[in-house]
């Protein structure tokens, strides 16, 4: 047997890391001082005699063998997290969930606290960078994508279909009254959703107008659901959301469907977790309980 066995303390701290790539952020994660973290991680390398990261231009990484001993830390470390939770017969620890930000204001958030009463000892941290989320720089360990459920490296199972719906304030819809077919939005003032993909470009094109049509189309331009939801609610135009968005809205009367038929939408929401990662009590955990809502 080795002569040099290295502590849990300094394995979580080599896992931080190696995960983050900042001792910074490491200290942070675990509480801990990042010279306490510092030490942690010099400590390991001398009692290995192996260099774990290398340091370039102020930015850090894991040299070769420290990314191989990585991948074997992050498996015993997960198995015996499991083994502990087993023995004490609950589940614990903190689980990075993945998801978009519009989502997890008015579908997620509202359900956490049920969430909480089931599992009280596990916590989740939201994670809500668009750009990590898709362009693979996210480092949850489950999260909620919308797509076609077809990610390489990620087993993903359908959590709910989307259909966009057309909503306006009360006052709108009894000035230009109800929409009977898509193009009779038209008539009313619009509100443009700029960000891709577009929810009020699909339902202009689901009417019957081409992009460039659309782009001709008078009305404001705006980036996010929020805001678009909160100018329809002020009365100044027609909003193409998500159902889910607008369902809390719509029950309080801030805003109503001046189009009783909605657009279903060819991508849905799944629950992802990456490929590469074994059992994990806790992350089975929240899986269950999202597919179970």
């Amino acid at each position: 047997m080795a002569k040099y066995l290295p502590s849990t303390q300094a394995l979580q701290c080599f896992d931080a890391v190696a995960e983050l790539l900042s001792v910074t952020r490491a200290s942070q994660r675990l509480n801990m001082t990042q010279s306490a973290v510092s030490r942690q991680i010099a400590g390991l390398e001398a009692g290995l005699s192996v260099q774990l990261f290398r340091r370039e231009k102020q930015r850090l990484y894991l040299t070769e063998r420290g990314r191989a001993y990585w991948e074997e830390v992050r498996e015993l470390l997960r198995r015996l997290h499991n083994a502990s939770q087993r023995l004490q017969g609950k589940v614990s620890g903190r689980v990075r969930l993945g998801v978009e930000p519009a989502i997890a204001s008015r579908w997620l958030v509202p359900r956490l606290a049920a969430f909480k009463q089931r599992h009280p000892e596990l916590d989740i941290e939201l994670q809500t960078d668009m750009e990590a989320l898709y362009y693979g720089s996210a480092s949850y360990d489950i999260a909620i994508l919308y797509g076609l459920g077809d990610w390489p490296d990620l087993d993903a199972e359908f959590l709910m279909a989307d259909s966009l719906v057309a909503v306006c304030a009360p006052s709108l819809l009894q000035q230009f009254g109800k929409i009977q077919q898509r193009e009779e939005s038209l008539r009313y003032p619009l509100l443009h959703h700029t960000s891709k993909p577009s929810s009020s470009g699909a339902w202009l094109r689901a009417a019957g107008l081409s992009d460039h049509e659309i782009d001709a189309l008078a009305g404001s331009r705006l980036q996010s659901f929020s805001l678009i939801s909160q100018v329809a609610t002020e009365g100044l135009g027609l909003a193409i959301l998500p159902d889910y968005f607008v369902a809390a809205d719509i029950q309080e009367g801030k805003l109503v469907q001046a189009c009783d038929e909605s657009l279903p939408c060819e991508e849905r929401y799944f629950v992802v977790r990456p490929k590469d990662r074994g059992e994990d009590l806790a992350v089975d955990a929240v899986q269950q309980w999202l597919l179970g809502l």
